[in-house]
């Protein structure tokens, strides 16, 4: 589900940090997120997910 890049300068869409590695990962739908709110999104139901990631690239419905 996550592929993992490194962007120095990218910051977590979900908590708007930036991973002191540079380590993000990104999502089928072009989410970046730090490895904490990746453990946190796996975590979820994939229905709450995927309107989690809906609503964070802005495509709400």
């Amino acid at each position: 589900m996550f592929e993992a890049i490194i962007k120095n300068l990218a910051c977590c869409d979900l908590c708007g940090g930036k991973p002191s590695d540079g380590q993000l990962y990104i999502s089928e739908k072009h989410l970046c997120v730090c490895a904490d709110c990746k453990e946190k999104l796996e975590e979820m139901p994939a229905k709450a997910r995927d309107i989690l990631e809906n609503y964070l690239i802005g495509n709400v419905l």
